[in-house]
């Protein structure tokens, strides 16, 4: 058993570095935009510029090594604090509107204060995507003590939730690799512009991550020396995870695959125990949550659009806005058979059988569809980050700087850092996998979850703010590749320095 994880564990590592060098050599040779229609354009890039800034930036943090140069013990606050302060700042700069899907979450918390229930009946928004209601739900509860359609509430509360988030990836990270250093960490995540930029957008992104994280630590100290608190504790946070957004169902995949591995390498009975708790205390939350909501709304949950309709929509070419991006079809096709769950995913089910078909039968062009896809969503290097607020109206006047920031000659400059931010973070994940020989099941928790990311949304939906999230829990890595580069260029210059030395001192004596 023991070789099984050991051979999984390279499984896993050699599929995330082939993924991330992947994205990485498409991330210096072009570069994926979103316009205001959301539709996606790919450009060419220059790509030695990106080299160039590649072997400058090695350079610089191979210098403050060598320098010995380090982190005031202060700066770690300092850096979290200042974080903070300028998202508040920045939410109260901007106070965009919620819309689209975000802004029906919120109405519909709302409306079930006052016992409005109409989106949960025939052609309603609850009645498609009832998978929404666990985060309608959070909504509700919260709007219950902060007042209805209180969305700057949750605009200030992502801005604390990116905060925890960071301080628990840094204590994961410090547990997994103790050489690591938080400060630097935490800088690196800060510096991840597309996801920070996510703190206005109230559509349980953050809090689900902030959540998975939470389950990932406590996981990890249930690995270490088990404990009944906190397994219950990364059950709970499981859970939760996945009420403030269903995707997160990956995270907790993440985790049962990371507890089998750890379970191969040191096979305890007691070990057992921990995904056990989470499977059940998922399926029992899962279900008082849907005895609770249909106790609210007075309406049974219904099962809504088929999944199948999603990966129907994701896997086709008719969209403008790029392919496998939203084209209707889930929506348009589900009102057409009049909200029946039977005959739509009879259908639907049907069409997908379809296009696998024809995809088999034609893989090139499923590879140039594929590597389309993933170009929108993974080599955008703004993640849609700019988009989400540019589509929603202010409750105020904003700032010229605002407007700049979010569509003039700044946002341009934000957009080109970005770029150069994406190629470098890719790169330093390729090093640490170069330069760390064997890592464990636990070290490689958010490779799993990248992998499976990647996977699931190159037949899902396209969107970059679907991925954001993957890209921003990989930054760790890649501080810590950057860090382990400079150790070896230092090595290798301290070598080559002693070495010539030497040979110029055997010179001096033979004169």
């Amino acid at each position: 058993m023991k070789k099984i994880s050991v051979y999984a564990g390279v499984f896993i590592k050699i599929l995330f570095g082939l993924l991330i060098f992947y994205i990485w050599i498409k991330s210096i040779f072009l570069s994926a935009v979103t316009d205001i229609h959301e539709a996606n354009h790919i450009n060419k890039d220059k790509w030695w510029i990106h080299i160039i800034l590649l072997l400058v930036f090695i350079a610089a943090v191979s210098l403050l090594q060598y320098k010995a140069i380090r982190f005031h013990p202060k700066t770690y606050v300092l850096l979290l604090a200042g974080g903070m302060i300028a998202g508040i700042i920045w939410i109260a700069m901007t106070q965009i509107i919620p819309t689209v899907d975000q802004g029906d979450l919120v109405r519909i918390a709302s409306d079930l204060i006052e016992h409005i229930n109409e989106e949960f009946h025939q052609y309603g928004y609850m009645q498609r995507y009832p998978h929404q209601r666990t985060i309608v739900l959070i909504y509700y509860l919260l709007f219950q003590i902060a007042g209805k359609n209180n969305f700057l509430l949750m605009q200030l509360l992502n801005v604390f939730f990116l905060a925890v988030v960071m301080v628990y990836v840094g204590r994961i990270f410090k547990q997994l690799f103790p050489d690591s250093d938080r400060t630097s960490i935490l800088l690196g995540m800060v510096l991840c512009i597309p996801f920070n930029m996510y703190i206005a957008f109230v559509y349980g992104t953050i809090m689900s991550l902030m959540f998975a994280v939470m389950a990932i630590y406590y996981c990890l100290c249930c690995l270490e020396h088990f404990s009944w608190k906190h397994s219950l504790l990364a059950a709970f946070f499981s859970m939760l995870s996945v009420c403030a957004k269903a995707n997160a169902l990956i995270f907790v995949v993440a985790i049962i695959v990371m507890l089998l591995l750890d379970m191969m390498t040191d096979f305890r009975p007691v070990k057992l125990i921990l995904p056990i708790i989470i499977i059940v205390v998922y399926a029992m939350g899962m279900k008082a949550i849907d005895i609770g909501f249909e106790s609210i709304s007075g309406v049974p949950i219904s099962k809504g659009v088929p999944q199948s309709g999603y990966i129907v929509m994701g896997l086709s070419n008719d969209s403008y806005r790029g392919p496998g991006w939203f084209n209707g079809y889930v929506m348009s096709k589900y009102n057409e058979l009049e909200c029946d769950y039977n005959k739509s995913n009879t259908v639907m089910q049907e069409e997908l059988k379809d296009i696998l078909k024809d995809k088999i039968r034609h893989p090139k062009e499923f590879i140039s569809f594929l590597y389309q896809k993933n170009a929108t969503q993974w080599n955008n290097p703004t993640f849609q980050c700019f988009w989400i607020y540019t589509i929603c109206e202010s409750r105020v006047e904003q700032s010229g700087l605002v407007k700049s920031a979010l569509s003039g000659n700044v946002n341009n400059l934000l957009v080109k850092l970005c770029n150069v931010l994406q190629s470098l973070s890719l790169m330093g994940v390729v090093l640490f996998l170069f330069l760390r020989s064997r890592l464990s099941g636990k070290q490689l928790i958010f490779a799993i979850v990248f992998i499976g990311g990647f996977l699931f949304h190159s037949f899902w939906e396209a969107k970059g703010q679907y991925t954001v999230v993957y890209y921003f829990i990989i930054f760790p890595y890649a501080v810590l590749g950057y860090h382990d580069i400079a150790i070896r260029v230092n090595k290798a210059w301290i070598k080559y320095f002693r070495k010539r030395n030497a040979i110029s001192a055997r010179s001096e004596k033979e004169l």
